[in-house]
């Protein structure tokens, strides 16, 4: 080899070292401080490449979705409708929780009452002539009446409803016990 060749050629090698040197650098100054170092390019671990898997004509048959029954497509919500439900679109059902809630407090009659006792306790007889003991804090009434308190004479029912003003409304309602026809004119 020339002189001049060698020398070129230690010129292009020291300016390559250099150039990686530079680079090198450059990276590791890059780093955010904190974070993991790199790991050398050598010890990058390649994954195998997935084998495709190409079906069969009459697997991919098979695999298809079949389209949706009817029983399916009506239980799927319907985006399009609004999920809130205004309060005049379905009026609350109430079932009666009590015997003497399907009954009208008008149609109940006062048969006799216990007094003297620490809780008084009434029994009341419905249309249907059956008897019912009631005691204060029950319901009664089909307008959700609950038993305010008992008197020696008398059961009063309170009511308790909500006009459409929102406004709380509160009825008291007297069912009287029946005196026998004797002392009627007292009363």
């Amino acid at each position: 080899m020339d002189k001049l060749q060698a020398t070129s050629y230690k010129t292009k090698n020291s300016s390559l070292v250099t150039l990686c040197l530079v680079t090198l650098c450059m990276l590791a100054g890059c780093q955010q401080e904190g974070a993991p170092p790199q790991p050398p390019a050598a010890e990058v671990k390649k994954e195998a490449p997935k084998s495709e898997v190409v079906p069969v004509a009459g697997e991919a048959k098979k695999e298809e979705k079949a389209p949706p029954k009817a029983d399916e497509v009506k239980s799927q919500r319907n985006p399009f409708k609004t999920f809130i439900v205004k309060s005049t679109d379905r009026p609350p059902v109430v079932t009666p929780k009590t015997p003497l809630q399907r009954y009208e407090l008008e149609n109940l009659k006062l048969v006799a009452i216990m007094w003297g006792i620490n809780s008084p306790v009434a029994m009341v007889e419905a249309p249907d002539g059956k008897g019912y003991k009631i005691k204060k804090g029950d319901l009664v009434g089909s307008r959700e009446g609950r038993v305010k308190r008992i008197e020696k004479d008398r059961v009063i029912v309170e009511e308790r409803f909500t006009e459409a003003s929102g406004e709380v409304v509160t009825n008291e309602f007297e069912i009287k016990l029946p005196l026998p026809k004797e002392e009627e004119g007292l009363r």
